[in-house]
């Protein structure tokens, strides 16, 4: 946990330090654009006035019969003679000379204009509030949920004998550790049949200005996620107890875990009275019937999962609940493979602790709820058996799967060997021959009628 605290110590530091970093690169930008603006493109006049007056304190001088005369060309000294005894046509030489650098520069770009570096650091300043903006949404969305579920009354505080995490949270002296702009987590502990809890709080990058654009325009991302990992004890989670169930639009996402997908079948448990226990919307995946029905309880039903329950606003939550003894690093961010998950979707921000107790107030209840309904699971012999049989099957065809495809990468080195041995013309009338044999194939066969 300790560990945990110093990487969202060193997160935020980072967030800050690049925060800084824009805005004095913004201002460094800024600061040269107008000195080059000021030094490089004054007045092309006064720019030739200041050349001609160089030129001739840098020049060697002489004196011949008393005056002081600039070497040069016998036209040079006819010209400053003439300057001396007539200001007026020094100063109209001067002007003329300054047409013509103005003409002669006037179809380059100049090196400094407003369109483009005020553009430029309007961006700058939008992001850098867009950044700060967001943030404190996000953080005020992980100071409600705690609000709402972490007082000392709170479900996790009466459920668990230690809760919360020292370090950077959204506030002084908070339960949640910060581990980005949008992402917080919170600890629990002390319970039986399991070793911990970690809930994390996965919200939208708010901060973000460019996720934010991208997320417009291509609808991508999940929403404000809370999901619930509890670490189930050795003993509480063996073959035969993965199970999946959860509204039917959000189980689509567990395709992707290959227990749920080889190991499980879908089933409706019934009532006391024989009718479905959980809404139509409501899917239920499991090992077996048996196991499907001791998951399925009374207070799941009466909160979510019945067919009046879904309906409300927790049954818009509800996205799934994932019980396996294959976790991996990808889906729950940790070594234990017994992981019980609970996901989740969280209000918008505006809501404030009331609104967040009206979408989750009968949804985080669940998690202790499901800890102890996991841990009490008992198998019987048929469950183990049936368990110990499929994985075996996938265990088989996993094998058989690599041997094909080994099989495939082997006889196309063997082709790619003897295509490399080929003459040109012996490549062109094999792979003539191969045309010929994948059109029959995709042909396939013509049946005909009468």
């Amino acid at each position: 946990r300790s560990h945990m605290v110093a990487l969202a110590r060193v997160s935020t530091h980072r967030a800050t330090y690049a925060g800084l970093l824009a805005v004095s690169i913004g201002l460094l930008l800024l600061a040269g654009s107008v000195r080059a603006g000021g030094a490089d493109w004054d007045d092309d006049g006064a720019d030739a006035a200041d050349d001609d007056a160089d030129a001739a304190f840098e020049a060697p001088q002489q004196k011949v019969r008393g005056e002081t005369l600039a070497t040069g060309d016998d036209a040079d000294v006819a010209t400053v003679k003439a300057e001396t005894r007539n200001p007026q046509a020094a100063t109209r030489r001067k002007t003329q000379t300054g047409d013509f650098h103005n003409d002669r520069y006037r179809d380059n770009a100049p090196m400094f204009e407003w369109k483009y570096e005020g553009v430029a650091i309007a961006i700058l300043i939008m992001y850098v509030a867009h950044y700060i903006v967001g943030n404190r949404a996000n953080a005020q969305m992980a100071r409600d949920w705690e609000a709402a579920f972490c007082t000392p009354d709170g479900v996790f505080a009466s459920n668990f004998a230690s809760i919360g995490a020292d370090g950077a949270g959204p506030s002084k002296g908070s339960l949640l550790a910060r581990e980005g702009p949008d992402e917080y987590k919170f600890y629990a502990s002390g319970r039986r049949f399991c070793e911990g809890v970690m809930v994390t709080l996965k919200l939208r990058p708010r901060n973000d200005l460019f996720k934010v654009l991208m997320d417009m325009m291509y609808h991508s991302g999940e929403g404000d996620l809370c999901i619930v990992e509890c670490f189930m004890n050795e003993e509480c989670v063996t073959p035969g107890s993965v199970f999946a169930l959860g509204d039917r639009a959000h189980m689509i996402g567990l395709d992707v875990e290959d227990d749920v997908k080889r190991l499980t079948a879908v089933y409706s448990p019934k009532d006391a009275k024989g009718a479905r226990a959980t809404a139509a919307r409501m899917v239920v995946r499991a090992e077996s019937a048996e196991l499907a029905g001791d998951v399925v309880t009374d207070l799941a039903c009466a909160a979510v999962l019945g067919e009046k329950a879904s309906k409300t606003p927790a049954g818009d939550h509800l996205m799934h609940v994932y019980c396996t003894d294959e976790a991996k690093a990808r889906s729950s961010n940790t070594s234990h493979k017994k992981v019980l998950r609970l996901t989740f979707k969280m209000p918008g921000p505006g809501g404030g602790v009331a609104g967040m107790q009206e979408a989750l107030g009968e949804l985080i209840p669940l998690v202790p709820h499901y800890i102890d309904v996991v841990g009490r699971i008992q198998l019987s012999a048929a469950q183990k058996d049936k368990a110990e049989k499929a994985r075996k099957k996938r265990k088989e065809d996993d094998f058989k799967t690599d041997l094909k495809e080994n099989a495939v990468d082997v006889a196309r080195a063997k082709q790619d060997e003897k295509l490399a041995k080929m003459t040109p013309a012996e490549k062109a009338r094999w792979k003539e021959k191969f045309d010929k044999k994948q059109a029959r194939k995709s042909a396939g066969k013509i049946v005909m009628k009468r």
